[in-house]
Order: C-alpha cells, then structure tokens, then sequence
C-alpha cells in the first residue's frame, strides 16, 4: 500500500497531467488554469478518499492491540472500543489509517485525540485539493486601502496602531530634557563631537519618563499610584541636590 505522501504525489502528478494547477495563496489552496478538467481530478481525488473496510480496520485494530501497552479492561469494553475506533476511522481514506495505526510505531494504545492528530495533516491535502477543484479559479485580492486620510481616518490609523488619546497624552506629559544644544555647549563639544542624545540624558529623567508611561509602568509591575511615590522620590531628591 502506497505511503499517503506517495498519493498525494500522485494526485499532484495527475493534477499536472490534466493542465490544473494547485497552488497556494494566503493559506489555502486554488486551482488555476485549464479549470475545465476540475471534474475529472475531483474524480481522481475521491477515488483516493475511499476508506478501508470494517473488516480491515478491525484486523489493523487488532494488530495494534497486540504490539501495544494497554490498560486492562473487561471484554466489552475492549469491543466498545473496537467498534467506537471502527465508526470513526471510517471517515478516512484507507491509506492514512494503515498508515496512522500500523506505520507510526505506538508504545501505548493511543487515544481517540492522539489518533486524529497524527491522520489529520495525512489527509489535509486531499481535502485542501478536493475543495480547490470544487471552486475553482484564481484567489480574490483585495485592492489596496485608498481612501483620503482625513481627520477620522488618521485617528482610525493611530488607534490601529495602539496610539489612544490616553497614550499620546502620556508621552506629552512626559518631563521635558534639556536641549541637546545646551549640553553640548555646557560639555564643550562640538558639533561634529556630539554624542547621541539618548547617552545624555540623565538616568532619573529616562526612569520618570518610563514610569509615566502605562506601558512600560505595567511591565515594571507598579500600579500607577506607586509609579507616582517614585516619581515624586526622584523629583524630591533632585530638589534637595539643587538646594545643597
């Protein structure tokens, strides 16, 4: 029995046979180009997606009951078991269960949720192509936003982008520094000397201006009211250097 990649290989094969082209665009699939032949690969596909018989499951089943760890339980639940694997596995393609059953080495019986997990992305191709086929076409760009960014859509943009009224008021609240003109002129630096304005400012106005900020605040932990006792401390401090 062919592994499930070999199949879907093949169906890629036959897909390019026909002249339609699979292809991907924003995370799901499109069939492109000689859309006519659709019909015939969806033909191609669900004969792909017939699923083994009870009978088969049952054997593959059993097999993988006998080569696994399992907790012991009485002879009805072990058929209840057999029968609730059985009605669900149905819904596969034959060679995604051998595969996920007999294939994949267990070591204990899986779980229903495990079980899925592993035929999941084995049959995903198949059921991305078979709804590709079933509407086929290119994918719907969407054409780009060009409406005139007046007043509203200006505050739209900068709400999209975190900035709310409560934020930029924050910013502007923030201590005002000394003019880096001034600095240079107290350092006897030039113009060509200056170093970044970021290095020269003092490390309380960098710390006031984080606590000021909700943002950086509520990722130091501190509540506003406690944000503001250290503000005030700082503020206080450099209060009794000026005096001294």
């Amino acid at each position: 029995m062919p592994a499930p990649h070999e199949t879907d290989q093949a169906i890629r094969s036959q897909a390019s046979q026909l002249g339609v082209s699979l292809n991907w665009h924003k995370g799901r699939m499109y069939a492109t180009r000689s859309t006519n032949q659709c019909p015939a690969l969806e033909a191609i596909i669900r004969s792909e997606m017939v699923p083994a018989t009870e009978t088969e499951i049952y054997a593959w089943l059993g097999e993988l009951d006998t080569m696994t760890i399992k907790r012991k339980a009485t002879e009805f639940d072990a058929l209840l078991t057999l029968e609730a694997y059985t009605k669900r596995l149905l819904d596969f393609p034959k060679d995604c269960v051998h595969h996920a059953l007999l294939v994949k080495t267990w070591k204990f019986w899986p779980a229903w949720s495990e079980l899925a997990d592993v035929i999941a992305p084995l049959v995903a191709f198949r059921n991305d192509a078979l709804h590709a086929v079933q509407n086929p076409g290119p994918p719907q760009i969407e054409a780009p936003d060009r409406r005139p960014c007046g007043k509203d859509r200006a505050s739209e943009i900068m709400q999209e982008a975190g900035f709310t009224a409560k934020r930029i008021a924050d910013i502007q609240a923030a201590p005002p520094t000394v003019a880096p003109s001034d600095i240079d002129a107290g350092a006897g630096h030039t113009a060509s000397q200056r170093v970044p304005y970021s290095a020269r400012r003092h490390p309380d106005d960098i710390r006031i201006s984080r606590l000021r900020n909700p943002i950086m605040r509520e990722s130091m932990g501190l509540t506003e009211a406690q944000a503001q006792a250290e503000i005030d401390a700082i503020l206080n401090g450099k209060s009794q250097e000026d005096a001294a």
